[in-house]
């Protein structure tokens, strides 16, 4: 068993970081100030999004939902989404079965 501790980072507007690879993908932990935004680009894999505090916009294509705790989204390859941080947030991005 691993164990990986992911303290908040929030002294710097976007934080990534890697917490765990693995033969098929990564896991890394992004971390967003109110208001901060992740860029629309394309998904180079597929992706499970997993908000462990606070509230995001995802938007992909044409869609926008609020990811929130307890509410799980995914993404395929070549989605092309975007993240805004509606109140400082940390997010869980499991990346699979493509490019790292």
């Amino acid at each position: 068993m691993k164990v990986i501790n992911y303290p908040s980072l929030y002294n710097e507007p976007v934080a990534k970081r890697m917490l765990l690879e693995f033969d098929s993908g990564i896991v890394m932990n992004l971390q967003l100030k109110q208001g901060e935004k992740i860029p629309r680009h394309l998904a180079p894999c597929e992706a499970i999004i997993i908000v462990n505090e606070g509230k995001v916009y995802f938007r992909s294509g044409n869609n926008e939902e609020v990811l929130a705790p307890g509410i799980l989204g995914k993404f395929e390859v070549e989605d092309d989404h975007e993240f805004e941080a509606i109140e400082n947030s940390s997010i869980v991005i499991v990346k699979v079965n493509g490019n790292k």
